[in-house]
């Protein structure tokens, strides 16, 4: 079934991304005010004459295959694998969603950790166009959400090795759950940002937005339901560490 559910959002995302199509930066005569052509979202070029400096080479192609990448990567990284590897250990109580758990957060992590590098190979490749897409909220966020996985991956340690000693959760579990929680909303939301800064259809952005927005839902009941289940009573051992997220 998660496999299958994977695969329908990889299409989609894809499908979705594919529409959008990066501007290539106009140059500008350093110092002009003008604009021949009216205005334009894309970053402009300075140009220097005379001065003898090659001009920055730019593959199209290859940026946009590394753009698309970027984005369904990341999409699936916080839209799939992290909403399900939560949904895995409130729903499948046990050794196995606990596994399941941690195999789909490292799987997400990674897809991640790699659209992160590709998004700054982006901003590098585009910054002597004189493009600064550093300074974006989509990147800021983005980097801000990586490092913080960081921290959520040790207070999911943490969380483990108190919950198998005390058999209940700490300050640590509550932590580590709405750390996640936080992230996870904030990748989301971040996916946003980043369609708008690749221009994106407004489809494109409608069909990522109910997708992601379904599978955050879903989550987000599972978690509520689960968190009002009856608690085991004091007496009695708990049957699995079911509350990691």
């Amino acid at each position: 079934m998660k496999q299958h559910l994977t695969a329908i959002l990889l299409s989609i995302y894809t499908g979705v991304l594919a529409q959008s199509d990066y501007d290539m930066p106009q140059p500008r005569a350093e110092g002009g005010g003008g604009s021949s052509g009216g205005s334009s979202s894309a970053p402009a070029v300075i140009v220097s004459p005379g001065l003898g400096l090659p001009r920055p080479s730019f593959d199209r192609a290859l940026f946009n295959r590394i753009k698309l990448t970027h984005g369904v990567m990341a999409a699936m990284a916080f839209a799939a694998f992290f909403p399900l590897g939560a949904i895995a250990i409130r729903t499948k109580p046990g050794r196995f969603a606990l596994f399941a758990h941690l195999g789909l957060q490292i799987l997400a992590f990674a897809f991640f950790a790699v659209a992160v590098a590709m998004g700054m190979w982006m901003s590098a490749t585009l910054e002597p166009f004189g493009a600064d897409f550093w300074n974006e909220p989509h990147a800021i966020i983005g980097l801000t959400v990586f490092g913080l996985l960081a921290v959520q991956a040790i207070l999911g340690i943490i969380h483990h090795l108190m919950y198998r000693r005390k058999g209940k959760r700490q300050v640590w579990s509550y932590a580590h759950v709405w750390n996640g929680r936080i992230l996870i909303t904030l990748g989301i939301i971040n996916g946003g940002l980043g369609m708008q800064l690749a221009s994106v259809s407004r489809a494109g952005k409608i069909a990522y937005g109910v997708c992601a927005g379904l599978i955050w839902v879903v989550w987000m009941v599972i978690a509520v339901i689960s968190d009002f289940k009856e608690k085991p009573k004091a007496d009695e051992k708990p049957v699995a560490e079911s509350e990691v997220k």
